[in-house]
């Protein structure tokens, strides 16, 4: 080979190997398949709805827990307020602290209010001409249980003892004398046997119709029953018993407590009071009664 064309060559190398990696660094890259992604709804159009739900979930149970913590019990040491004492219903029981100076306005006398006139009207009262509504009082007391547990009671008597019968009552809870239930003879429908039959102690009970000529003292307002079932009624040399759970006290050779005899503080207050006494009737007695007839009744 001449010496000038080796050197062509060698030029023409230099300038081949710089151009051919030109190419290889230089050239574009073949664009590699697109990568697909599923498509994704955005989360806050799914995710929303249910946000908002449990949102107003959320809210639903606080309320439902804030109505539980209000009904929640009052524990028995924080006292009963005079507010509170007169929302309670008549046999309802006090588990509560009760201030002394609260009890004396415990005991109250008023005429008949429409919702007491509903609670009678055509069960133990119907209209007449011999007994008004307004002839009668409605007597809320408090008294204590035979196991010592004090209680809400009512009475309705005519309003000529009722003082009377207001003051009795206090001096009966003052000394804690045992009294079961006191409640209108009403709750039993103006059965006086009921009434008996559950020891409950009760007053007026009209028990005529509208056109009765001759009305009972009990009809009147004007006599009570204490504790029926340790003081019943006995007639006909004992064979007529009333109620018939007032069997076993039917023999008053022998007392025990709730048994009325002259001993007894409610014989002794009532009669204090100008009451007459049905245990000391001729043959007919009755333990548990007590009248003041209108001509002693002031």
């Amino acid at each position: 080979m001449r010496r000038s064309d080796f050197i062509h060559l060698v030029i023409g190398s230099a300038t081949v190997i710089p151009c051919f990696l030109g190419i290889l660094l230089y050239a574009p890259t073949v664009d590699a398949p697109p990568k697909t992604t599923p498509d994704v709804p955005p989360p806050a159009a799914k995710t929303e709805p249910i946000i908002t739900q449990l949102v107003e979930d959320a809210d639903e149970e606080i309320e439902t827990t804030e109505t539980t913590v209000e009904t929640t019990a009052v524990p028995f040491y924080i006292a009963y307020s005079l507010e509170e004492m007169e929302q309670l219903k008549a046999g309802e029981d006090l588990y509560r602290e009760l201030p002394d100076a609260i009890i004396d306005d415990c005991f109250t006398v008023s005429p008949i209010t429409d919702e007491v006139y509903s609670r009678m009207n055509g069960i133990s009262y119907v209209a007449n001409e011999n007994v008004l509504i307004s002839d009668l009082s409605y007597i809320r007391i408090l008294h204590y249980t035979p196991d010592g547990q004090r209680r809400i009671g009512e009475l309705i008597v005519n309003k000529l003892i009722a003082d009377d019968v207001k003051e009795i009552m206090h001096e009966l809870y003052n000394v804690q004398y045992p009294i079961e239930r006191m409640v209108l003879v009403d709750e039993y429908g103006g059965d006086d046997n009921l009434a008996m039959a559950d020891n409950n102690s009760y007053a007026f009970n009209y028990r005529g119709s509208a056109n009765s000529e001759t009305v009972t003292a009990q009809g009147q307002g004007l006599s009570i029953n204490i504790n029926p079932v340790y003081n019943p009624y006995v007639s006909d040399g004992g064979t007529t018993i009333r109620p018939k759970k007032g069997l076993a006290y039917a023999n008053r050779d022998e007392s025990g407590p709730m048994m009325i005899d002259v001993t007894d503080f409610c014989y002794q207050i009532f009669t204090a009071h100008g009451f007459s006494w049905g245990g000391s009737w001729g043959s007919t007695k009755n333990y548990m009664y007590f009248e003041k007839k209108p001509t002693n009744a002031t």
